[in-house]
């Protein structure tokens, strides 16, 4: 079951558009009236997808489809249609599909569907995101190490290297404790 958060400052705009997605998926649905409590929502708990029914009371809703874009919840904008080609323009690169009323109920069902699978998506590559960075991380460590042996311990990059290695090995700890251990003894 999947969360779903509907921000629409209208209790009927909002339970409308519920009853279209519970059409199409199983999804337990909250509600928000204003950008400023959709941005709360989205703090306590991770959503699957997000509807923004424009205009919010606080603001059009364009800041809130930004903050929800950073997550990986699939976000839906529903603007009026006069409304639609500026802020899809606005929003698109980002992520967001805006719809309009005049899309119909299947266009809507197709969103809710493409949304999902985005969704879907960026939780399988999040994993992978964070073990990438986490990498970036340990290589930039092993590089400052490096350097300051370059630094303080006159040796060449290639001794360097060959030290951690060696210290890893020795030590039967990873390159990066190793690279720690050398930025602390460096107060670095």
């Amino acid at each position: 079951m999947e969360n779903v958060l509907i921000v629409s400052s209208s209790d009927k705009g909002g339970e409308a558009f519920a009853s279209l997605i519970t059409e199409r998926c199983e999804a337990r649905v909250c509600f928000a009236k204003s950008s400023k409590e959709g941005i709360q929502t989205l703090k306590e708990q991770n959503q699957a997808l997000i509807v923004i029914v424009a205009p919010l009371p606080d603001e059009y809703g364009t800041h809130l489809a930004r903050q929800a874009a950073e997550s990986a919840a699939g976000v839906i904008f529903v603007a009026r249609d006069a409304n639609r080609g500026a802020v899809s323009e606005q929003l698109r690169r980002q992520g967001i599909f805006v719809f309009s009323l005049e899309m119909g109920r299947s266009m809507f069902g197709y969103a809710v569907d493409i949304m999902l699978a985005l969704h879907f998506r960026l939780m399988l590559a999040a994993p992978r995101t964070e073990r990438l960075q986490q990498q970036i991380q340990d290589i930039r460590a092993i590089d400052r190490a490096k350097c300051l042996l370059i630094q303080y311990a006159d040796m060449t990059e290639q001794e360097a290297h060959r030290y951690i290695e060696k210290q890893a090995m020795d030590w039967r700890r990873t390159r990066r404790e190793v690279a720690d251990e050398i930025l602390k003894s460096y107060d670095v």
